[in-house]
Order: C-alpha cells, then sequence, then structure tokens
C-alpha cells in the first residue's frame, strides 16, 4: 500500500483488501469467544464429566442451546477429544432449530471447508439466518459476501444494508467496512467524512484496518487535506498492534520522511516485520532495499530471497508480485 497512489482504484483495492481481512479476524473471534463461553461453565475433573454427561443428554432430548454448547466443546475441544465432524453434526441440529450462534458457525465452516468441503452459497445462507436474528459478526460477514460477490450475486447497496446493521451494534469490524464503502463509493455516495466517522468509531476501538484506513485518508489528502503527521499517528497505532498493511505504509513514510524525519533503518525494520507475516508488500519492499543498500547493507541474495517469497506469496492471492511495492530507482 502506497500513500502517493491516490487515484480511486488504487483506492478501491486496499479497502477491498481490509474488507477481506475484516471477515476473517471477525469470523475466527467469534467463534474462539463462543468455545470459549463454554469451557469456562464446565469446571473440571468429576464436575466436568457430569455437566458433559448433562449436556449430552440435553442436547439428545432436542434442547437447542445444548446441541450448540456439545457442538462447541467438540469443536474446541473442551471436556471431550476435538471432533469436528461431531460440531458439525450438532452444529447443523441446533442451526436447524434456529438458534443463532450455531447457524454462524456452521456458516464459518462452510465459508473456510472445515472438516467439509467449502460452499460458499451455504455460509451466506447460513450466515443470513443468523443475521437476521442480530447476530452482529453474521450481519458483517454477510455484507462481505454481497460487496465480494461470493457465494451470491454482488449487490454493493445490500451491502451497506447489512454493514450499518452490524455497525449499528458496536462491531468495529463492520464500522471499518462500513467507511470503506464510503471512501470508495460503493453502494453509496462517497461520503469521506462518513467514511472518517465510521473509521474513528472502529479505530476507537483499537481496530487496526480502520486506523490503516485513515491513515491512508491521511496521506493521500483526496477530498481531505492532506495530513502527514495525522497518518503518521493512525498507521503507528495500527502497526503497534502488528498490523502488516500499516507497517507498510508507516515504513513508506519513513522512508520518504512524510509526517517524521527520515530514516531508512527504520522503514526496514517495519518492513521487515511486514514481511515476516507473510505480507508480499512488505517483502517486496525489503526487497528493494536490500537490492539498493537502503537502511541495509546491499545483498543480492537476500533481495531475491524476499523477492521469491513474495512471487509466492502473490501466487497464492492471485496478485501481480510487484504491485504495491515500493519503487526505489535502478
Amino acid at each position: 500500500m502506497l500513500e502517493d497512489r491516490s487515484n480511486q482504484r488504487a483506492g478501491r483495492r486496499r479497502h477491498a483488501v481490509v474488507i477481506a481481512i475484516a471477515a476473517v479476524l471477525s469470523g475466527l473471534s467469534m467463534q474462539v469467544r463462543a468455545s470459549a463461553q463454554h469451557a469456562d461453565t464446565l469446571g473440571s475433573g468429576p464436575s466436568l464429566s457430569n455437566e458433559l454427561t448433562a449436556t449430552q443428554a440435553r442436547a439428545a432430548a432436542g434442547d437447542a442451546d445444548s446441541q450448540y454448547a456439545l457442538a462447541a466443546m467438540y469443536e474446541g475441544g473442551n471436556g471431550v477429544e476435538r471432533d469436528q465432524a461431531q460440531a458439525i453434526y450438532w452444529y447443523r441440529k441446533a442451526a436447524l432449530q434456529g438458534q443463532a450462534a450455531a447457524q454462524y458457525n456452521l456458516g464459518l465452516i462452510y465459508g473456510l471447508g472445515r472438516g467439509m468441503a467449502r460452499d460458499q452459497g451455504a455460509a451466506a445462507s447460513w450466515y443470513r439466518k443468523a443475521a437476521d436474528q442480530g447476530i452482529a459478526a453474521a450481519q458483517n460477514n454477510l455484507a462481505i459476501m454481497y460487496s465480494q460477490g461470493i457465494g451470491i450475486a454482488r449487490d454493493d447497496a445490500e451491502a451497506v444494508g447489512w454493514y450499518q446493521k452490524a455497525a449499528a451494534q458496536g462491531l468495529a469490524a463492520a464500522q471499518s467496512n462500513l467507511g470503506a464503502m464510503y471512501a470508495s463509493g460503493s453502494g453509496v455516495p462517497r461520503n469521506i467524512g462518513e467514511a472518517i466517522r465510521w473509521y474513528r468509531r472502529a479505530s476507537e476501538q483499537g481496530y487496526p484496518g480502520a486506523q490503516n484506513n485513515l491513515g491512508v485518508l491521511y496521506s493521500q489528502g483526496v477530498d481531505i487535506a492532506r495530513n502527514w503527521q495525522t497518518a503518521f499517528r493512525w498507521f503507528r497505532k495500527a502497526a503497534d498492534q502488528g498490523y502488516a498493511p500499516a507497517q507498510v505504509n508507516l515504513g513508506n513514510l519513513y522512508l520518504m520522511g512524510r509526517g517524521v524525519p527520515q530514516d531508512d533503518g527504520s522503514a526496514v525494520s517495519l518492513y521487515r516485520s511486514a514481511a515476516e507475516q507473510g505480507y508480499h508488500p512488505g517483502q517486496i519492499n525489503l526487497g528493494n532495499m536490500y537490492r539498493v543498500g537502503r537502511g541495509v547493507k546491499q545483498d543480492s541474495a537476500q533481495a531475491a530471497y524476499w523477492y521469491g517469497k513474495a512471487a509466492e506469496q502473490a501466487a497464492k492471492n492471485g496478485q501481480d508480485s510487484q504491485e504495491d511495492g515500493t519503487p526505489l530507482g535502478p
């Protein structure tokens, strides 16, 4: 991600990437919380065994909440041996009775292909059922599928509607994604003021994708006064959380001396942190620094190594390995 690329096509691409990342984060985090909640109530030793037996009995008798609890136990290996097939079986039992959290987790399982063939259409269907019952993470993930045309026909306006529902419940990922829709004019008229408002609400919750996106807006200076110091501050907040796109963007500011004294060493350190997470723009930029010897000793072998890593990552993602790298000259 380069702050100097201010055309709308590049902007839309950046925001699309952030939305995709949010889909993974919001989904996984909710699933972990669901499993942990039941683990906390199980106790240990004899009490664990007694609670498991009671949960199994209630689930077998048709109690939807117990079916969901049992599925979460099997999925997380809480009190029982981890068994994804059993988790799917009991999630489905609960979901068919309208248990919203089970519907959401079943959507995740279909979407990620955990223990079954990936089926994005089925994932969207289960997300919708949970979303209709007010599960914010399901609303966010359903919106992502509409905005990217995954499993259902692309419909940006429908995506915005679901993002709004989840954002109104305070889900930071949805607030950030709604900001991205306003920033790119997807499904709503382009409105940078609204984009900033939603990015800030997510940022105040510590959501790094939104913090990074605020940095992008202030560094681009499109429909808003460019402010390198403000961009630096937001990139730093996200980078300090280990968010790779922000680490690259912050590295770019150090590289060019925008909003901060020019410092090749700091740029290299940030690029390296992003590169080691498998983020291909960081790998490209780190390779560039080794190639020309900025912030590190010139090393063609290291440059080739990082370019190779970037090519591997780009092949996985279907991206051009040179896209978004910082050009440093011959």
